[in-house]
């Protein structure tokens, strides 16, 4: 019964957040707009790495001054191919003027059937591994490059937030501030809390992946990291966001927490609280 209970609200998921920026969107109207993206402020874009090619879309101001690139990675999705993550792009680029890039993780096909190479996986954080990181944190660099972007904010939600913490110990160079939404940051953790949630075996089974708190020690103290999570989130509890805080915290990183009242896994995405993390990392005027 609870695996019944998950599989609705995660399915409910995976309908509703598409949708769930439409009165931001200038191509509300169109649901599919990612897919046929407009010639216009808009470009699909594929970059090579060692385990494949890997799309992204890239979201262009329309004021040229802003040279801000803001990075966003999607979560697992365990019930439906990911497309979430154009919609909050567009939505971030509208909300600061800044250059936004929606990445498809690898092994990742997305709802207008595009694929990026790699291993999906199991969506039980098997997919964060190095080979992933490397392709993820290579697209990053090139962009960078071809942009000419002063400021890299890689911002990721559930599995891509655990993907962006895991990108900011390895590459401290890449990344000038993270900011880790609903993230499952103690991997051992989170499989223990999922296995109880769904009644499900398989979460306890070996299945690798890297856990971002065997990574703590690699993180460079003096970049700023911003942790999101809901009061009510059950996919990824708080508690798993308490200790990631409380680790780094020690080492002396520049890092801060937010448990927002009344908020789950995927309602910690709606566009207020979009721009409340907008204002902290500097990108909006409070």
């Amino acid at each position: 019964m609870i695996a019944g209970r998950y599989a609705q609200k995660h399915m409910k998921y995976i309908l509703l957040l598409p949708g769930l920026l439409a009165g931001t969107l200038v191509n509300a109207q169109n649901p599919d707009w990612f897919c046929d993206p407009e010639k216009d402020g808009i470009a699909k874009r594929w970059y090579d790495s060692e385990i494949g090619n890997q799309k992204v879309l890239i979201i262009y101001p329309q004021e040229k001054t802003n040279r801000n690139l803001v990075v966003f990675i999607h979560g697992d999705s365990p019930f439906g191919d990911p497309v979430y993550q154009y919609n909050i792009s567009k939505s971030i680029s509208e909300i600061t003027n800044a250059i936004t890039v929606a990445i498809l993780r690898p092994g990742y096909r997305d709802g207008c059937g595009d694929l990026s190479g790699g291993i999906r996986g199991l969506t039980m954080g098997d997919n964060y591994t190095e080979e992933v990181v490397k392709a993820i944190a290579s697209v990053i660099s090139t962009i960078r490059e071809e942009e000419s972007t002063t400021q890299t904010i890689v911002m990721g939600h559930s599995g891509g937030a655990a993907l962006t913490a895991l990108l900011a110990a390895s590459n401290p160079g890449l990344v000038d501030q993270s900011i880790l939404v609903a993230c499952p940051c103690n991997l051992e953790a989170w499989r223990k809390s999922m296995e109880k949630l769904t009644n499900n075996p398989n979460w306890s089974n070996p299945m690798g992946g890297l856990s971002p708190m065997d990574n703590i020690s690699k993180l460079d103290l003096n970049k700023k990291i911003h942790l999101y999570v809901g009061e009510h989130d059950l996919s990824t509890p708080p508690f798993l966001t308490t200790e990631f805080y409380n680790a780094t915290n020690r080492l002396g990183a520049d890092v801060t927490m937010k448990i927002v009242p009344g908020e789950d896994h995927e309602s910690i995405l709606k566009p207020t609280l979009l721009v409340m993390m907008m204002k902290d990392v500097n990108l909006l005027q409070n």
